[in-house]
């Protein structure tokens, strides 16, 4: 079944979003970055804790590959399949680059590393289109 992976994709997301606004909410209260480099996120005028930016960049990661992921669940869901016995593995496979992802990027910040663990991500999701590719009725 895809419907935990997803839930806990979407739940994930949704906490590091809340996260994102935690920094940054410490950040402008502690004064090291003034309220208003957000209107427009201004560098020029601004300048902007490592963090805050690391942290916004992790947030904004969570909207390309992972909307790929759901989206591949979503379809591999609505086609009709033989087998559906290795997306669920794959799934959480993905969560799991997910994680790996995160925990470098928010901490030692390895660009090796997290670049490996994001290029694992979509080999796994391209590893699900091959399979519903192949899998599928239609």
């Amino acid at each position: 079944m895809l419907l935990n992976p997803m839930i806990f994709m979407v739940f994930y997301i949704l906490i590091l979003g809340l996260v994102n606004f935690v920094v940054r909410f410490k950040a402008i209260r502690s004064r090291q970055l003034h309220y208003a480099h957000f209107k427009v996120y201004d560098t020029k005028n601004y300048e902007v804790p490592e963090k805050i930016v690391r942290f916004g960049r992790h947030f904004d990661n969570q909207f390309q590959l992972p909307l790929l992921f759901l989206i591949t669940c979503v379809v591999a869901q609505t086609t009709p399949l033989y087998s559906m016995t290795a997306l669920p593995y794959l799934a959480w496979s993905f969560i799991a680059t997910r994680m790996v992802h995160s925990f470098i990027h928010l901490g030692k910040n390895n660009v090796r590393f997290r670049a490996l663990s994001y290029f694992a991500g979509w080999i796994v999701v391209a590893t699900m289109w091959i399979y519903i590719v192949l899998e599928s009725h239609v």
